[in-house]
C-alpha cells in the first residue's frame, strides 16, 4: 500500500489510492 505517500488524504480517497498505489509500487 502506498498509504505513507499519500498519508495527507482522507481516508475515503486512501481506498482509491491504494488500488493506484499498487501499480507506481
Amino acid at each position: 500500500m502506498c498509504n505513507l505517500a499519500n498519508a495527507d488524504l482522507t481516508d475515503a480517497n486512501l481506498e482509491d489510492v491504494n488500488l493506484k498505489g499498487v501499480i507506481f509500487e
